[in-house]
């Protein structure tokens, strides 16, 4: 078994790195497969279900939480009334040997302890690394915003970016993953070719 986590903060630009990464295994036929999260969040424009997330509605997440298939999940305020779950489930990594799939420092040790339950023969340690997805703020913040104005007018939430810039300087701790495998590659240029040669760095991680 093989597992590479891609971690990175907010507009590092992740998600373009990952549909790279999911072109390129398709075309050249790799027997890999992506651990797809599953968000209650709104659905941004350009994403698909299924391959950017499995955009669910809150009672689906109660009925995986009520199955006990909730691998990991975290928990992110928007509003007073409102939050997002964005979480892993288990039943979807069936028939898997090779995994690839976005996270956090944070959910790389929730996964470890269900992965220890599931394969106690397997050393998770040797067989996981994490590639950690780095850039600048300035870059970081370009993204985000130039993210933001695609949506229609009235739904663009500025106040979104400043919060998940700020509780990320808090929740992002990169020390926890102390003992793991950890590559770090920067995304802070603007660069078409950058996020398909970090897409083609991952990918040899399998080989």
């Amino acid at each position: 078994m093989k597992i590479v986590f891609v971690i990175g903060k907010s507009g590092s630009g992740k998600d373009t790195i990952l549909k790279n990464v999911d072109k390129f295994a398709e075309h050249d036929n790799l027997n890999i497969k992506r651990w797809v999260m599953h968000t209650t969040r709104p659905i941004r424009p350009n994403e698909e279900d299924g391959k950017d997330y499995y955009f669910d509605d809150i009672e689906k997440y109660k009925e995986y939480q009520d199955n006990n298939d909730i691998v990991e999940s975290r928990e992110y305020h928007i509003s007073d009334n409102e939050s997002w779950y964005y979480y892993m489930v288990g039943s979807d990594l069936e028939e898997s040997n090779n995994i690839y799939l976005q996270s956090t420092p944070d959910a790389i040790l929730k996964i470890e302890e269900y992965f220890k339950k599931k394969y106690p023969d397997i050393n998770f340690k040797d067989s996981c690394e994490v590639v950690y997805i780095d850039a600048n703020d300035t870059s970081r913040l370009f993204r985000s915003i130039k993210r933001e104005s695609l949506k229609p007018k009235d739904e663009i939430n500025c106040s979104e970016i400043c919060r998940r810039f700020l509780a990320e300087e808090k929740e992002f701790d990169m020390s926890v993953l102390d003992g793991y495998n950890v590559t770090t590659l920067d995304n802070s240029v603007t660069d078409k070719m950058r996020p398909k040669l970090i897409a083609t760095a991952i990918l040899k991680k399998f080989r």
